[in-house]
């Protein structure tokens, strides 16, 4: 894993909820797209590959696409990045967000 240390999603959104706000900026004017916007309130959640998937019926490898998209956009490494993007700017408490 080179170096890396694998923490369950689980645990990770229960961190995320109680740290707050990242102090990480991200690029103005950088919008993701509603389907993009979905996958990373599902990441957020801690919801795996496979279940993001399931969720709104996108194959496994579209998820992962989406996830490289949103990762590029935010500048962020990671699912965590884009867990803590997703905490610090409210998207989460917006959940479910459309009808």
């Amino acid at each position: 894993m080179n170096g890396d240390v694998l923490i369950s999603p689980q645990l990770t959104v229960r961190l995320l909820s109680r740290i707050g706000p990242s102090p990480k900026d991200v690029p103005r004017g950088t919008a993701l797209t509603e389907r993009e916007d979905d996958v990373a309130l599902l990441v957020a959640q801690g919801k795996t590959n496979a279940e993001i998937a399931a969720e709104p019926f996108l194959s496994p490898g579209t998820v992962k696409n989406h996830i490289a998209g949103i990762q590029r956009k935010l500048g962020v490494r990671n699912r965590v990045g884009i867990a803590s993007w997703a905490w610090s700017t409210g998207r989460t408490r917006a959940w479910p967000h459309r009808g």
